[in-house]
Parts: structure tokens; C-alpha cells; sequence
């Protein structure tokens, strides 16, 4: 299964106390990412998957107009991406939990060539 999705790709895990042992996430982005990855893999998926798979992702960040670096090696980290696309996707049903995922690789580039966002190849085991 492939997915692309189109949107600024945002974090999940920082939290903030809010008081009363409640917490909420620092990313304000991280609504509208979801929505876009859910909106994204409701459109291609057909049946979730059930066993163990293999996903191959590549973040596409937007680059800043005074950045020259090749690759963003700032903020947001990987894995909080990968956190917030993962549950965005168990959300879509293209699998009932982000456990499934045995192996994988990401790479995180910037969108220097295409819109911000993140290409997703899903395969069975």
C-alpha cells in the first residue's frame, strides 16, 4: 500500500502540564497532520492489515529561507513523526494497532522539489 500525504509534517509526544495532573501536546500542528495522514490512507486503504508489516517513510519537511544544510537535523525528532503518522494511520484502520510494525526504515529530506508532507510504503511480512 502506498500513501502520500500532503501537509506539514508534525510531532507527537511533548507534553505540557496543564494542571491537575491533565497534560496536552506542545505541537499545534499536530491536529491538522493527523487529519491529513487519516484523510490520506482512508482513500487507499480497502482492508486493514493483521499481521506484521514493513513501512518505508520519508518525511518531506519545508525548508526555512535562511537554511543551507542539506538535511534538517533540527527539531522535530523522528521518532515523534513517526509517532504521530503511526497513530494517525491506526485511526484510518489500516491496522487495528501501530504494534504491527516489525521493521521499516524513514528518512527525513527537505521539501526542496515537492510540497511538504510524507510518502508511506506499507507491505505485508
Amino acid at each position: 500500500m502506498f500513501i502520500n500525504v500532503v501537509g506539514i509534517p508534525a510531532p507527537q509526544g511533548s507534553k505540557k502540564s496543564i494542571g491537575n495532573n491533565r497534560f496536552v501536546e506542545t505541537s499545534k500542528k499536530l491536529p491538522a497532520w493527523r487529519k491529513a495522514v487519516k484523510d490520506a490512507a482512508q482513500k487507499v486503504v480497502d482492508k486493514p492489515f493483521t499481521d506484521a508489516v514493513k513501512v518505508d517513510v520519508v518525511f518531506y519537511m519545508p525548508r526555512p529561507k535562511t537554511v543551507t544544510r542539506l538535511r534538517p537535523t533540527v527539531p522535530p525528532d523522528v521518532d515523534k513523526l513517526l509517532r504521530s503518522t503511526f497513530d494517525a494511520l491506526t485511526q484510518a484502520g489500516v491496522w487495528s494497532d501501530d504494534a504491527l510494525v516489525c521493521k521499516g526504515s524513514w528518512d527525513e529530506v527537505y521539501a526542496d522539489s515537492r510540497e511538504p508532507g510524507c510518502e508511506l510504503t506499507i507491505t505485508a511480512l
